[in-house]
């Protein structure tokens, strides 16, 4: 008996998205190719979920 089909559905996980707060001013930082970022402080972000591990990584990230 089949109750439902399963169907596979492709996601492109380097499109999520996180918001983050850095704790200092970010000028003109170059991550990946052709992507320049300015943070400023205290601001939130929408970004990309690799770049705020990266950011985490170095500790640039505000936690509550």
């Amino acid at each position: 008996v089949v109750l439902d089909e399963i169907e596979t559905v492709d996601i492109d996980h380097r499109d999520e998205t996180v918001v983050i707060r850095v704790v200092q001013d970010i000028d003109d930082m170059t991550y990946g190719v052709n992507n320049t970022y300015t943070f400023k402080a205290n601001v939130k972000y929408r970004v990309p979920v690799s770049l705020a591990n990266y950011l985490e990584s170095l500790g640039y990230i505000w936690r509550p």
